[in-house]
């Protein structure tokens, strides 16, 4: 089970572009897109995000066109590694199911996956909007469990950026898990490489088993797992 959003793909570069689109558009001042960066992980959902950054520029009448604006441009910037997708082939390849398990709106995650084309290299998908149940909530692993015809337990993995969502949720699934970390250092030129035990891992709460840098170095774990 792998998270969307800082995981699969990455957020922020296709958030720093929408922030620079939107200044261009708007004629907005400067730093409002260091401001839009810098504060993306402190609002629960896109449209309160996009209402305080208008009103934080002193436009709060604009907040339904610059979300309107947001949901017709933002996903259009993502894409998909070609590293990423090769590990995701090779792990259905080796016999392994895959599903996205990701917080947040219907529209928003299904426009990101489609423009990727994750539909391509995933066995099923589960939105929280649309399960009406969020990560942590072992309900939504359950829900993905049961489209890939398996049962949770330690033969499973979750892989996230988060780590209350994502390794916190894992953990009450009942399932491996790996934390992705941009602080995880790994060799150059490692075919995997994972930080567990001690070091990076330590101190953390909740504690995943393993700390990866990458969710290639995460992939490539699992594929060398048994």
């Amino acid at each position: 089970m792998l998270d969307l959003d800082g995981t699969l793909v990455d957020s922020v570069g296709p958030l720093c572009k929408w922030a620079q689109r939107l200044c261009a558009e708007y004629g907005l001042p400067a730093g409002t897109a260091e401001w839009v960066i810098e504060q993306r992980d402190s609002y629960a959902t896109w449209q309160t995000f996009v209402g305080a950054a208008a009103e934080y520029v002193g436009r709060p009448e604009k907040s339904a066109e610059w979300r309107d604006h947001l949901v017709r441009n933002y996903p259009h910037e993502f894409t998909l590694a070609p590293d990423t997708a090769e590990r995701l082939t090779s792990l259905r390849a080796a016999g392994w199911k895959l599903a996205i398990v990701t917080n947040g709106s219907i529209g928003m995650q299904t426009a990101k996956i489609d423009q990727v084309g994750l539909h391509d290299y995933v066995d099923a998908i589960c939105i929280s909007e649309a399960e009406g149940v969020r990560k942590p909530d072992r309900a939504i692993f359950e829900r993905a469990a049961g489209r890939l015809g398996v049962e949770l337990g330690s033969h499973g993995w979750m892989v996230g950026d988060t780590l209350r969502a994502d390794v916190e949720g894992g953990i009450s699934a009942g399932v491996r898990t790996i934390w992705l970390s941009s602080d995880a250092q790994e060799p150059s030129g490692a075919a995997a490489s994972s930080v567990t035990g001690g070091g990076l891992g330590e101190g953390l709460e909740p504690r995943p088993e393993h700390v990866c840098g990458s969710i290639v170095a995460a992939l490539d774990h699992i594929l060398t797992s048994a």
